[in-house]
């Protein structure tokens, strides 16, 4: 993982990632923008209209050529899956059994996504 500047960057097959948080901006109206680069174009995806707010992303996953790109929220506890190309959530994944989320992984072409809640493995389909 490379940091740059106020931002966090991940390497994911040629796709960067990256969590800006405007700590000014943030404070006040809780946004958090990410954005990516993707074939050398910047795009920019509006977050702020997530409930609740997306304040930080434990992990991120998407493949190169995916229009998906998959959040993981442990601090409300839910997975959000983002349409790269249409700028808009898909879905936003919330379970009782989602109690300690720390890891995921996605099988897009089976439609699973494996999440690793503490000790254990869950698989949800979406």
């Amino acid at each position: 993982r490379e940091t740059l500047g106020n931002g966090i960057y991940k390497n994911l097959e040629d796709v960067y990632y990256g969590l800006i948080s405007n700590e000014s901006v943030a404070e006040t109206l809780r946004i958090n923008e990410y954005e990516f680069l993707e074939n050398g174009q910047k795009i920019n995806m509006d977050l702020s209209r997530l409930l609740p707010p997306l304040r930080s992303a434990t992990r991120l996953y998407t493949q190169n050529g995916s229009s998906k790109l998959f959040i993981l929220d442990s601090e409300f506890k839910r997975i959000i899956i983002w349409d790269k190309q249409k700028n808009k959530m898909i879905a936003q994944l919330t379970s009782a059994q989602f109690t300690d989320l720390r890891d995921f992984t996605v099988n897009e072409k089976e439609k699973k996504i494996y999440i690793l809640d503490g000790r254990k493995v869950l698989s949800v389909k979406f």
